[in-house]
C-alpha cells in the first residue's frame, strides 16, 4: 500500500452515512392487486446481471422491457478492461450505459483482463505500472460524465493466467492495484463494491482486508462459485453471516452485497430458480443481482466473451430465445409472495404424506390434472402432483388444492423430462395418471424438438420409472384424436352450420380405433408414438398401460388458449370482448365431453384395468355430443348477450375438418356413458369462468 493511499485511509474515517443500511426499495410490481415484499431491515435491493454483446442492440431493448415488467431498477453490466481499448467496444458500451442509465441504476462491473490480453503477447507477471488499471477507471469515468453512482471493482484477475501470483504470493501488489482505483473513485465521489468473491474461498476476504483494499470500499460483494456451488446445507445466509464475522474481525463496516448469484435450470429443473430466489432474499445482504437474465445463444450463433461465466450452464430467467421461465412468470405475474408459495409447495414434503401410497398425477395442475386431483383428494385419497406449470395460470388451481386439501397433497414443482425426479415419484405411488404434455399443434411445428422432449421422451421417462417399481403400477396416458391425422378422406358434406360425413355409419357412430394410425405435424407424431409406446409396455413387459385418445375435452378449471382448449377460450374471447377467430369456415364438428364425465371414465378404467390394460379407446362425447365451431359461438352470444367480432384466417394445416368419437368399445368394457350433454355442459363452463376468473389476466377473481 502507498503512503499517499495509507494518509487517504488515515484522514477519511467511515461514517454511518457511508457504510449505514440502504433504504428498501425492492420491487414495484405494475399488476394491480399483487402482493408486494413488504420491506424490512434484512429486505435487499434486488437488481439484476445483463450480458448485451456489441451489436445487439434490439436484445438490449427485450431486455429492458423485460426487466421493467419485473419492477427491477438495478442493472450490473460486466466489461473488460481490454474491451475498452477497442474502439467500436467502448462505443457500444458508451452507447448501452447511456441507454440503461435513462431507465435504470446501472452498476458497472469491471473485470480485470488488462489490454496486453487481448493481443495474446505474455501479461506482465506483476504489471510494471500499478496505477494502470486506475487511469483506466479515470478514462472510463470521463467517457460516461454523471452515470456513475457506483463501481464494481474485481477482488481478483479475471482468470489465473493474468496474473503469476508466484510473485504476488500475499496480494500485495494486486491489492495495490485495486486499492488505488478505489482511491480515485473516492476522488470522484463515486463509490466502490469490491466484488468477485467467490463463495468458496473467503479467506480471500481476509487477506484482502489486511492489505487494506478493504478499507478503501463502501461495500463487498459475493458471488456464487461454479467450481464450488453452495450445498442445500451451507445456503447465502450462512455465507453472508460468515463474510461478516470476518470483516467484523478486522474492524470493517462496508456493506455486504451479492453481485453475483443465481441457479441454472439443467435438467429442466426450474422450481430450483424459486427457490434459489427466495434464499437470496432470506440472505442477510444489503444488495443482490441475480446473476444472468437470459440464457446465452446457441454456441454456433453467440459471440463469446471473457465477462461470460457460465457458457454451459442455463442460469437465465428467460430463454435465450426469450421465452420466460417458471421464475419470471410468477413474479412478474403474482410478485415476489407468488414466487414465496410456490417455494413452500416443495418443503417438508416427506411429511405430508399419509400412510397410503398416493396417487401419482403428471401434469396435475392443468385443466384435467387438477380436477382429477380434486376428485381423488374429495375421496381422501393422497396424491403427488408433478407440473412444471408452465402454463400461465395453473399455480392457481395447485394453491386451491393446497389450500382445502393439505397434508393429502404433495406438489413437486419439476418436469417430466427430469428422468431422476420422475424415477423418485414413481417409486412412492400406487397408480400414474400422465397427463403432463405439450398440448398444441401450432407449438410443435415451431420447436418439434421440445415437442419431442416432453411428450414422447418425458412418457418414456414416466413407463421405464414404472417398469422398475413391483408391483408394476397402472398408467393411465392421454393421447389425442390427432393420431389418426387429417381425416381428408372421409367425405363431408354441408349441413347447416356443420359438416357431417356422407357416410351414414360414420356419422351415426363416429371414427373408432379400427381406423388406421396416420400422424400429421410434429405433435401427431410425438403423441402418437407415446401412445404406442403405452401400449407396446403393456404387450412386452406386461405394465397395465391404457391409452385414452381423446377428443374434445371442457369443463371448469379449463383457462384455454387459441392453440388448445378452444370452448374456453371462446367463452373468455366473449367476456375479454375481444375478436374470435376461426380458422377456416367453422363448420368443423367435435364430440365435447365434461370433464366429470372424464374423470369418470378414468376411475371406471383404473378400477376395469385388467379387463382394459394394453387397449387404446377413444374417449369423447360421441354422437350425442357433436358441435360445431359456429353453434359454440353461438350458445356462447346467447348466454353472454354478446354478439362476437369474428374473423376467419386459412384452414390449419392437418386440422380435422370432421371428428367424432365412436365411444362403444370403453363404454361395453366399463359400462361407461357420458351424462353431461353438451347443452347443459356449455353453459357450466362459462358460468364458472364467469365467476371465478378475471379473463384478461386468467388470475382467480378475490
Amino acid at each position: 500500500m502507498t503512503e499517499e493511499l495509507r494518509g487517504q485511509r488515515a484522514q477519511e474515517p467511515r461514517t454511518s452515512a457511508e457504510t449505514g443500511q440502504q433504504t428498501p426499495e425492492f420491487l414495484h410490481i405494475p399488476s394491480a392487486g399483487l402482493h408486494l415484499l413488504s420491506p424490512g431491515p434484512c429486505t435487499p435491493l434486488f437488481g439484476m446481471t445483463g450480458h448485451f454483446p456489441p451489436g445487439e442492440q434490439e436484445r438490449v431493448e427485450a431486455g429492458m422491457r423485460a426487466l421493467a415488467s419485473l419492477g427491477v431498477r438495478h442493472i450490473r453490466i460486466e466489461m473488460a478492461w481490454a474491451d475498452w481499448h477497442q474502439t467500436s467496444v467502448r462505443e457500444w458500451y458508451q452507447w448501452l450505459m447511456g441507454s440503461l442509465s435513462r431507465q435504470f441504476t446501472v452498476l458497472p462491473a469491471l473485470v480485470y483482463a488488462p489490454p496486453s490480453a487481448e493481443t495474446g503477447a505474455p501479461v506482465p507477471f506483476p504489471p510494471e505500472d500499478p496505477k494502470a488499471f486506475a487511469d483506466f477507471l479515470d478514462g472510463l469515468t470521463d467517457d460516461l460524465p454523471g452515470t456513475l453512482e457506483w463501481i464494481e471493482l474485481p477482488s481478483a484477475p479475471a482468470h489465473p493466467g493474468i496474473w503469476d501470483w508466484r510473485l504476488d504470493p500475499r496480494g500485495h501488489i494486486f491489492s495495490q492495484v485495486i486499492a488505488s482505483a478505489a482511491y480515485r473513485c473516492r476522488q470522484r465521489g463515486i463509490k466502490t463494491v469490491l466484488g468477485g468473491l467467490r463463495t468458496g474461498d473467503l479467506g480471500w476476504l481476509s487477506l484482502l482486508c489486511e492489505n487494506g483494499v478493504v478499507d478503501f470500499a463502501d461495500a463487498v460483494g459475493l458471488q456464487d462459485d461454479p467450481a464450488a456451488p453452495l450445498s442445500p446445507a451451507w445456503g447465502w445466509a450462512d455465507v453472508v453471516r460468515d463474510a461478516k464475522r470476518i470483516l467484523a474481525e478486522h474492524c470493517r463496516n462496508a456493506q455486504l452485497w451479492i453481485t453475483g448469484a443465481g441457479c441454472s435450470t439443467d435438467n429442466y429443473d426450474e422450481f430450483a430458480q424459486c427457490e434459489a430466489f427466495m434464499g437470496l432474499l432470506n440472505a442477510d445482504a444489503q444488495r443482490v443481482y441475480w446473476s444472468h437474465l437470459q440464457d446465452a445463444p446457441s454456441p454456433s450463433s453467440r459471440r463469446i466473451d471473457r465477462t461470460d461465466h457460465a457458457l454451459s450452464r442455463h442460469p437465465g430467467l428467460l430463454r435465450s430465445d426469450g421465452t420466460p421461465k417458471l421464475l419470471f412468470r410468477l413474479w412478474k405475474s403474482q410478485g415476489v409472495e407468488g414466487v414465496r408459495q410456490i417455494s413452500d409447495y416443495g418443503s417438508n414434503q416427506a411429511s405430508r404424506l399419509c400412510a397410503h401410497r398416493p396417487v401419482l398425477i403428471t401434469g396435475g395442475a392443468g385443466f384435467i390434472g387438477s380436477n382429477l386431483a380434486d376428485r381423488l383428494l374429495r375421496q381422501g385419497r393422497p396424491v403427488m402432483i408433478l407440473d412444471n406449470l408452465s402454463r400461465v395460470g395453473v399455480e392457481h388451481n395447485v394453491r386451491y388444492l393446497w389450500d382445502t386439501y393439505g397434508d393429502l397433497l404433495e406438489v413437486h414443482v419439476g418436469d417430466v423430462r427430469n428422468q431422476t425426479l420422475v424415477e423418485k415419484l414413481a417409486a412412492h405411488c400406487e397408480s400414474i395418471f400422465h397427463f403432463a404434455a405439450q398440448v398444441a399443434v401450432t407449438t410443435s411445428l415451431t420447436d418439434p424438438a421440445g415437442d419431442f422432449a416432453t411428450n414422447l421422451q418425458g412418457t418414456l421417462n414416466v413407463l421405464e420409472a414404472a417398469r422398475k417399481q413391483d408391483p408394476l403400477p397402472p398408467v393411465l396416458f392421454t393421447s389425442t384424436n390427432k393420431v389418426y391425422g387429417d381425416l381428408q378422406d372421409v367425405e363431408l358434406i354441408p349441413c347447416g352450420k356443420r359438416h357431417v360425413p356422407r357416410d351414414h355409419g360414420t356419422r351415426v357412430l363416429g371414427i373408432s380405433e379400427a381406423r388406421p394410425l396416420d400422424f400429421h405435424s410434429p405433435y401427431g407424431c410425438s403423441k402418437g408414438a407415446a401412445d404406442q409406446y403405452v401400449l407396446d409396455y403393456a404387450r412386452m413387459y406386461g405394465l397395465p398401460g391404457i391409452v385414452f385418445r381423446m377428443s374434445c375435452i371442457y369443463g371448469r378449471r379449463q383457462l384455454g388458449t387459441e392453440d388448445q382448449g378452444w370452448v374456453a377460450h371462446f367463452a373468455l374471447q366473449l367476456l375479454r370482448d375481444s375478436p374470435l377467430t376461426i380458422y377456416g369456415d367453422g363448420r368443423q364438428v367435435r364430440d365435447i365431453l365434461y370433464i366429470d364425465d372424464l374423470l369418470d371414465a378414468m376411475l371406471l378404467a383404473m378400477g376395469h384395468i385388467r379387463e382394459v390394460a394394453g387397449q387404446a379407446f377413444n374417449i369423447g362425447g360421441g354422437p350425442d355430443n357433436t358441435v360445431s365451431l359456429l353453434e359454440v359461438i353461438e350458445q356462447l352470444s346467447e348466454l353472454s348477450g354478446v354478439q362476437p367480432e369474428i374473423r376467419h384466417g386459412p384452414r390449419r394445416q392437418g386440422d380435422q375438418s370432421y371428428y367424432v368419437s365412436d365411444i362403444r368399445r370403453f363404454a361395453q368394457a366399463t359400462g361407461w356413458a357420458p351424462q353431461v350433454p353438451a347443452r347443459r355442459g356449455v353453459p357450466r363452463l362459462y358460468h364458472w369462468i364467469l365467476e371465478n376468473v378475471q379473463p384478461d389476466i386468467l388470475q382467480p377473481k378475490e
